[in-house]
């Protein structure tokens, strides 16, 4: 149960600090972008990439982990460990796939009612 206070008061304390962030920041960026000739930079956009990045890193470390465990309940051979082992890895999987999905959700929602473009 503490873990999961820590995972909230840690998330909305990151999106505490977005926020506090993401305005003046991509002004300046913008502005000096723009004055040293460059594409304007959008930093929320930056952040918005590495959001996307990090989401589809583990989208495929939730592929590994359902791989490796089928792998470990086929090759189990009837041991009652293995399989219980492959079970509990296959939902750990699982509730690690809800989270991520439920944060982009919840980073998609927080963007999009700031009005940012945070996809580029």
């Amino acid at each position: 149960m503490k873990k999961i206070k820590y995972l909230f008061a840690s998330l909305f304390i990151m999106a505490q600090t977005g926020t506090a962030l993401a305005s003046p920041l991509s002004d300046k960026a913008g502005e000096t972008a723009t004055s040293a000739g460059l594409k304007a930079a959008n930093i929320v956009q930056y952040i918005g990439l590495i959001l996307k990045i990090f989401i589809g890193l583990t989208g495929v470390l939730f592929l590994i982990m359902m791989i490796w465990a089928g792998i470990t309940w086929m090759t189990a051979g009837g041991d009652s460990a293995k399989v219980e082992a492959a079970k509990k890895r296959i939902f750990q999987a699982i509730i690690g796939l809800a989270l991520i999905i439920a944060s982009y959700s919840i980073i998609t929602f927080f963007f999009e009612h700031m009005a940012v473009d945070w996809v580029g």
